[in-house]
This record gives structure tokens, C-alpha cells and sequence, in this order.
């Protein structure tokens, strides 16, 4: 496994602009932040331990503190929790590494003096706030099914998942519109990567 982590990484574009003969910037580090917050990522959302999930929101917060490029995973990892609730493969294991991974890694990012209240003002943010709020009320939802009957049960669905799409692309284009948030490079490389 070690001979094929090798070769993609000698091939990757990525690796290859940001460590050349030796020299390294910042992203040298946070290449193994990165890689490390996701596996502690599938190690908490596969065990549901709240020590996995606080160990990942604080190698968020170490990649938050080394490179910019934290807004990857706080995109990424909402976008997988809104991916298992739509093809109902969301569960109580998930539901607690994210809300503790959310929680902890926003309040670990506020402290950090060169990011402070972007957290919550960011467009690069929105993602993992729009998350959270989504997912609680996609668990009482599917509480109050569990007392429902069929029928009622897939005509609610319907609703709740056509809404849940619709606030999930409204707010983002509210906010960029009235120019409480701007769309970053970032966020634009990521939707067209011909953007740069």
C-alpha cells in the first residue's frame, strides 16, 4: 500500500508544484493535515465515537492553522452528510461525528486570529452551516416518520427533500446577490476548475 500511496503522490500535479528539490511551503504540512483529518474523519463516522470525532475537529483545527486550504474539508465533509441523507444511508454514527466536528472545529477556527469571524461570514463556510441545521431537522423528520404510515411517509419526503435542495442552493445565491458574501477563488476553482 505504501508503494501505491508512493506512486500516485509522484504523479500527483499537486505534490509535484509544491515540493520541488526540497523546498516546501506551508502546504507541504498541510497535505498531511489534510490527509490525516479525513482518515480520523472515516474512523470517527465509522466507529460513532466522540473521541474519534474530537480528534478529527482538532486535526481540522491544526489544518485550519497551517494553510488556507481547510475550506476543502469543511466543504467535502458537509457535502458527504448531505449525500448519506439522500440516499438514506444516514445514521446516529454520522450524526455524531458531525455534530461534535462542527461544533468544535467552528469554535477552534474563531480562535484563530487571522481567520476569526470569517467562519461565519465566509461564503467558503456555508456549506457546513447550512449542514448542520439541515441534518437536525432531517433526524426529527425521520422521528416523526417512525410514527407515520407509508403513504404519508413518502409524500412528506418528497416535500422535505425538493426543500431541503431548494434552501441548500437559495441561501447561497441570497447571500452572493445582496453582497453579504462574495464567491472566493477557492469555491470557484472548486465548481469550474478551469476558473484560475
Amino acid at each position: 500500500m505504501g508503494l501505491l500511496a508512493a506512486l500516485f503522490l509522484s504523479v500527483n500535479c499537486a505534490c509535484i508544484a509544491r515540493g520541488v528539490a526540497g523546498s516546501f511551503d506551508n502546504e507541504a504540512v498541510a497535505v498531511w493535515a489534510l490527509i490525516q483529518t479525513f482518515y480520523l474523519w472515516v474512523k470517527a463516522v465509522n466507529t460513532g465515537s466522540i473521541l474519534w470525532s474530537v480528534a478529527c475537529a482538532l486535526q481540522y483545527f491544526y489544518m485550519v492553522l497551517s494553510w488556507g486550504g481547510y475550506a476543502f474539508i469543511i466543504n467535502l465533509i458537509p457535502v458527504f452528510v448531505l449525500g448519506t441523507m439522500f440516499i438514506n444511508r444516514f445514521n446516529w454514527k454520522i450524526y455524531i461525528a458531525y455534530s461534535i466536528f462542527y461544533t468544535v472545529g467552528t469554535i477552534l477556527s474563531l480562535t484563530i486570529t487571522f481567520v476569526n469571524y470569517q467562519v461565519m461570514r465566509s461564503s467558503e463556510h456555508l456549506v457546513s452551516h447550512i449542514t448542520f441545521p439541515a441534518m437536525n431537522v432531517y433526524v426529527v423528520i425521520k422521528w416523526i416518520y417512525s410514527h407515520l404510515d407509508e403513504k404519508q411517509i413518502g409524500i412528506i419526503m418528497k416535500f422535505v427533500k425538493w426543500g431541503l435542495v431548494l434552501v441548500f442552493l437559495m441561501i447561497p445565491i441570497f447571500l452572493t446577490a445582496s453582497g453579504s458574501t462574495k464567491i472566493s477563488t477557492r469555491i470557484m476553482m472548486l465548481i469550474d476548475p478551469s476558473y484560475a
